[in-house]
């Protein structure tokens, strides 16, 4: 019984190691590192200046069966869907593609994770 779930667990281990690919690529081209603020540019050609705050929240709550991505403005929420880039204050710039790559491993290992116990509350079960 103890054999299988570590079988198990190496399996699933290793086949969620080797299947996450991320692009992880900084570009600082054509952007003037002096701007006062961090800079949200959206698909439809608008942007806004972010006064105070730019990051990008990524999380799954317990009680839902889901993984959620959004980027954050000055206290006003965005869907990564809807963004372009970022561009911080410090002159890296984060594009959408980025976001939506970072957004498909965390989906990733959040099912992942949650199968592995399923899984294994059924080898148990047994």
């Amino acid at each position: 019984m103890l054999r299988r779930l570590i079988i198990v667990l190496l399996i699933v281990g290793c086949a969620s190691h080797n299947l996450v690919y991320t692009s992880t690529t900084e570009t600082t081209t054509d952007i003037n590192i002096n701007d006062k603020n961090d800079i949200l540019y959206f698909k439809d050609g608008t942007f806004k200046e972010c006064q105070h705050t730019l990051s990008v929240t990524m999380g799954f709550p317990i009680s839902k069966l889901e993984v959620w991505s959004i980027v954050n403005c000055d206290e006003e929420n965005y869907d990564i869907k809807l963004v372009d880039k970022m561009v911080f204050k410090d002159g890296r710039v984060t594009s959408s593609q980025e976001l939506i790559d970072n957004s498909k491993k965390l989906k990733f290992w959040y099912y992942s994770i949650t199968s592995t116990i399923l899984v294994l509350l059924v080898i148990v079960a047994t």
